[in-house]
C-alpha cells in the first residue's frame, strides 16, 4: 500500500533531496518533481496524487497561495526556511512543517505520520515492520576478540586500508576488517559522506577546506576529483 508523492519547490537542491528521502522509503512512490505551482497542477490532473512536499516561498504564486486554489487537496507537509509560515500551514490542515536543511529523521517522522493517516483513510492498519524506522545511531564493529558498540555522532573519519577500514572517534582508533563500499552504504544521510577513494568524512567535524584538503583537527584530509561534485552538494545547504 504505497502513497504516491510529489514535491514542489523552486530550488533545484532542496527537490534533490526530498527526491533521494523519498526513495529510501518504501512506501513512498515518488511520481515527480515540480519547479512551480503550475507544474503540479498538469500533473495533478493526469495522476493521482496522495502526498505533496510543497515549498511556501515560491515566485508567481506561494505554496499556501496554490493550496487553497486546490478543489480536492492531497496530504501536504510544508517545507520552507521559514518557520514563522507554520501556523498558517497547520490552519491549512497540514499533515506538519519541515525547516529547510531538512533531516532525514524529521522527514521520516512526517512521512511515517502522513501514512498512518493514509492507512487510516483506506480502513487498513499494516504491521510495525511496515512502517519506515530510522536507522539505528551506532555501529557494532568487531575488532580482534571483541565486538565495540561505535556511536555515529563520536565517529570522525574513517580510513580505507586494502580489505581493512579503521575508525577514528577520539583516542584508539577501531581497526576492523570491511570495505569502504559497505561502511558507506551503512552510513546513511547527509552526516557522513565519502570524500576520497579511502577516506569517509563526518560532515558535523569538518573545520575547513583548504587547498582541495579538508582539516579536521591535525588531520588533512585529501579531496578526490570525482567526489568533489557531491561534496559541494551537501555543504551548499550550510553555506552563507
Amino acid at each position: 500500500m504505497n502513497m504516491n508523492c510529489l514535491a514542489i519547490d523552486d530550488e533545484p537542491l532542496a527537490l534533490d533531496i526530498i527526491e533521494d528521502f523519498s526513495k529510501k522509503i518504501p512506501f513512498l512512490n515518488f511520481i515527480g518533481r515540480c519547479t512551480s505551482a503550475f507544474e503540479a497542477i498538469e500533473i495533478l490532473n493526469k495522476q493521482k496524487v496522495d502526498l505533496i512536499f510543497l515549498d511556501i516561498n515560491m515566485p508567481h504564486i506561494s505554496g499556501i497561495e496554490f493550496l487553497k486554489s486546490l478543489e480536492s487537496r492531497p496530504m501536504i507537509i510544508f517545507t520552507t526556511a521559514y518557520s514563522e509560515f507554520a501556523v498558517e500551514g497547520f490552519e491549512l490542515s497540514a499533515i506538519d512543517y519541515l525547516v529547510k536543511p531538512i533531516a532525514y529523521d524529521r522527514f521520516l517522522k512526517a512521512v511515517n505520520k502522513a501514512y498512518e493517516l493514509y492507512s487510516l483513510k483506506l480502513g487498513k492498519t499494516d504491521s510495525p515492520d511496515t512502517v519506515a524506522k530510522p536507522k539505528p545511531e551506532y555501529l557494532l564493529v568487531k575488532a580482534d576478540y571483541s565486538t565495540i558498540k561505535i556511536k555515529l555522532d563520536d565517529i570522525i573519519y574513517i580510513e580505507g586500508l586494502k580489505d581493512y577500514i579503521k575508525i577514528y572517534r577520539g583516542g584508539k582508533p577501531v581497526l576492523t576488517k570491511s570495505t569502504m563500499k559497505n561502511i558507506e552504504d551503512r552510513l546513511s544521510g547527509k552526516k557522513f559522506i565519502r570524500v576520497h577513494k579511502s577516506f569517509i568524512i563526518s560532515v558535523a567535524k569538518i573545520e575547513a577546506i583548504e587547498n582541495q584538503r579538508i582539516i579536521i583537527g591535525e588531520k588533512r584530509i585529501p579531496i578526490g576529483e570525482q567526489y568533489k561534485e557531491n561534496l559541494n552538494k551537501i555543504l551548499s545547504e550550510y553555506r552563507l
